[in-house]
């Protein structure tokens, strides 16, 4: 029989192969398709089994072929081949097979089955559906094999190249007599914090002890696997749940999981205290309840600073400390910074007032006759000044005087008005 070679267009097919490199198919573009039956079969070590090489329902008027198949040959070997007896015809066919090198154009030498077959006569033919071939293999070694067509030449009744849509490739996976599941780590569980968002990677990976795993895939919807990694970037504060999945070519699996629970950093609080006003005779150390938090739990202590930047005094111990210097208002400003650098400020004010009672001259907290000599000594003598200078306005006519002492004095012995005619605190 005379075997014509069609132009070729590449199929691209990516497989895991053991002991192997990956392969390509090379196939025809029309309608129809030869394909290998079943697509997949698993067989254990050392078992021999049947694949089939068959035509669909839309290859009409088909008379003859030539196949060459490669497969990895340290997964499994062609024992034998032979025409299905859907391939024949009234005069007879003609079948054979071979292993062989043949060299392609594109991808070079390939050790490849031939196989080779018409139906004589001329204008005999079959239609499809139907298995062309029957290829019986040994099973000699664990693993994965693609069954590919390297060359799928076929003829119709007349001789002429057929035109065919397709050649998909077959899949072989020979699992071990005592196969064992693989085992997945999606890594340890674990609690971090961090200052502002940031990539995260957990190492994480699969393994089988009979080195036949298929794929080690992240199932869960947060994060990336990839390289031994987990990865992925917190959106926030939470509990991020990790699903590592391990699968062998037997199908197998293992599933583990990890979990993260993450800290994003919040910005610390300062308290300046409450605004206040206070009243003094005499200046005084005031002492504001005031402080700094951090909402922060972990890392423990991320309040980094807790500072006075303005205002009279320090902060130490939970407390601002301060003597006024005079009655005034007094402002204070305090700033909390955490370990990431973000900061809060809080400002209090304190109003200091005077305290003291009108006549009592000596500030001994008692109007009484001490005041009358107080206030004798001062005038008459330049002795000290009340403290304020005010507190001697017994009448309260606005001015320290004579008449201070002289008002003291009804008030003490004649049974005289109060201060100012009534009680006087300021």
């Amino acid at each position: 029989m005379r075997i014509k070679q069609t132009a070729l267009m590449w199929l691209v097919a990516i497989v895991v192969l053991v002991g192997g490199d990956s392969m390509q198919a090379e196939s025809f573009s029309g309608t129809g398709q030869v394909y290998i039956s079943p697509a997949t079969k698993h067989v254990q070590l050392n078992e021999t089994f049947d694949l089939y090489i068959a035509i669909d329902a839309q290859v009409k008027y088909f008379r003859g072929f030539e196949y060459n198949i490669e497969v990895d040959t340290n997964v499994i070997r062609l024992i034998t081949a032979a025409r299905e007896p859907f391939f024949t015809g009234p005069e007879g066919i003609y079948f054979t097979w071979k292993d062989t090198v043949y060299t392609f154009p594109q991808i070079g030498s390939r050790y490849v089955y031939e196989m080779v077959g018409s139906i004589f006569g001329y204008g005999n033919y079959v239609d499809g559906p139907g298995q062309v071939v029957k290829m019986t293999f040994k099973a000699v070694g664990n693993g994965v094999s693609d069954v590919i067509f390297r060359k799928a030449y076929m003829e119709d009744r007349y001789g002429n190249p057929m035109s065919i849509q397709d050649s998909p490739s077959g899949l072989v996976v020979v699992c071990p007599t005592a196969n064992q599941p693989p085992v997945a780590n999606a890594g340890r569980d674990s609690t971090l914090f961090q200052c502002t968002p940031a990539a995260i990677s957990i190492v994480a990976g699969c393994t089988d002890l009979d080195g036949n795993l298929s794929t080690c895939l992240l199932t869960s919807s947060t994060g990336t696997y990839s390289g031994g990694h987990i990865t992925f970037t917190p959106t926030g504060s939470g509990t991020y749940t990790f699903i590592l999945k391990a699968t062998d070519v037997c199908g197998l699996t293992d599933y583990d999981t990890s979990v993260v629970n993450a800290t994003a950093n919040q910005a610390p609080v300062a308290n300046a205290g409450r605004d206040s006003t206070l009243s003094q005779s005499t200046p005084a150390p005031i002492s504001i309840a005031a402080g700094c938090t951090d909402p922060d739990v972990n890392p423990a202590g991320s309040l980094s600073t807790c500072l006075l930047t303005s205002g009279p005094g320090d902060y130490s111990g939970g407390h601002i400390t301060f003597t006024p210097t005079g009655i005034g208002t007094y402002t204070f400003i305090l700033k909390a910074t955490d370990v990431c650098g973000l900061t809060d400020y809080d400002t209090s004010v304190v109003n200091v007032t005077s305290s003291y009672h009108c006549g009592d001259a000596n500030g001994d907290g008692s109007v009484d006759i001490s005041d009358v000599v107080y206030l004798i000594a001062l005038i008459f003598s330049g002795g000290t000044a009340p403290n304020p200078l005010l507190a001697g306005d017994a009448n309260c006519d606005g001015g320290v005087d004579i008449s201070d002492v002289v008002y003291l004095i009804a008030l003490i012995f004649s049974g005289g008005l109060a201060p100012c005619g009534l009680s006087c605190i300021h």
